[in-house]
């Protein structure tokens, strides 16, 4: 085979270096057609089709989200526990001051006496009544004081020790003892005028 140039007809010896130049640069087998990552690899053999995965050198690490730490709560203390102070004592009960008496200080008015039915019963001073002694009831007198009686319809008198609180009943001033109201003989007019002398003033 001849071919023909500008210069003239070059040998088939030219043409046959052509054809091996081309041999030599086509590539010996064909491969399929699959295309290779920067991450898998292929193997020869019977085991080309095999894909291995490769890990990639220059594949970021996903961000991992830093959750925000939580401040710990200052504790906080109990509360103290709340102390009780103790109640101010209650003052004291004064009871009001009376009038002093000196002895013989003389006082009128109207006397009566207890009856049958308060014998046996406690005073105001803590005593039992006895309706044999020669005791009486007076509104203010302090107990203890020891005082004279006189009926002024007879002149007759007793010496009487205060021990008791009464009478409550308008315009009477003293109450006596069955005993002292029978020795002035006031037992059957029930209500009569008297004079009463502080003999002894008594300390209660």
């Amino acid at each position: 085979m001849k071919f023909r140039t500008r210069n003239g007809v070059f040998g088939v010896g030219v043409l046959w270096m052509v054809v091996l130049l081309l041999a030599g640069c086509a590539p010996s087998n064909v491969s399929r057609d699959v295309p290779a990552g920067p991450d898998r690899d292929y193997h020869g053999g019977a085991d080309r089709d095999m894909v291995v995965k490769r890990p990639a050198k220059n594949r970021e690490k996903p961000a991992v989200r830093k959750t925000p730490q939580r401040r710990p709560r200052p504790a906080v203390a109990p509360p103290a526990p709340a102390v009780r102070r103790p109640a101010a004592p209650l003052p004291a009960l004064i009871p009001p001051k009376l009038p002093k008496m000196s002895a013989g200080r003389t006082n009128y008015g109207k006397a009566s006496y207890y009856g049958k039915k308060f014998h046996g019963r406690r005073t105001a001073s803590g005593e039992v009544y006895n309706q044999f002694e020669l005791t009486a009831a007076h509104r203010t007198l302090p107990f203890g004081t020891v005082c004279r009686v006189t009926n002024l319809s007879n002149g007759k008198s007793v010496r009487v020790r205060i021990n008791d609180r009464g009478p409550f009943v308008k315009g009477r001033i003293i109450d006596l003892s069955y005993r002292a109201s029978q020795i002035v003989e006031g037992i059957r007019a029930g209500v009569f005028d008297v004079k009463i002398e502080i003999l002894e003033y008594g300390k209660k």
